[in-house]
């Protein structure tokens, strides 16, 4: 019986096209070339950034992340890639209407029948949650005295 359902969603799947499949996901996922320039946004990913899809589609990875790091370590990740290998990290996404946000990002290159790789698919995970929440720690941790109210459903109304 498992190898029946098994292959169900296997003939399912090979029946959608990919580009369906991403756009179900919650997740940001963005599809790029061997340059960086997006070529798939799905929806998530478009909202995160606070635009419309085809103004996300077009434009290189650098005018869309606020990387973070030093040009030559974005500069080694990429070459990784385009070598084969995955990577994971955080990522800060530009947005059009308010500040960057963090994402928790796994990228991995995409192959063609012969194994060269001919772009990279991103997939990323919204950490603004979890980053205001360490810094809300951190606030506490560090202050010698503080006063929170909470209401009945625990959500801090004062600090």
């Amino acid at each position: 019986m498992p190898h029946a359902v098994s292959a169900e969603v296997l003939n399912t799947v090979e029946r959608k096209n990919v580009f369906d499949l991403l756009e179900t996901l919650p997740q940001s996922a963005l599809l790029l070339d061997r340059d960086g320039v997006v070529v798939f946004c799905n929806t998530a990913a478009a909202d995160l950034q606070e635009m419309p899809r085809a103004q996300v589609i077009g434009r290189h990875l650098d005018m869309i992340t606020d990387d973070r790091r030093a040009r030559h370590e974005h500069d080694a990740v990429w070459e990784s890639l385009l070598d084969g290998n995955r990577w994971s990290g955080e990522v800060w996404v530009r947005r059009q209407q308010s500040e960057p946000i963090p994402l928790l990002v796994t990228r991995c290159p995409v192959t063609d029948d012969s194994g060269a790789v001919v772009g990279v698919l991103s997939l990323g995970v919204d950490r603004t949650a979890e980053v205001e929440a360490q810094r809300f720690r951190a606030l506490v941790h560090n202050s010698n005295d503080i006063a929170i109210i909470m209401d009945a459903s625990g959500e801090i109304t004062y600090v």
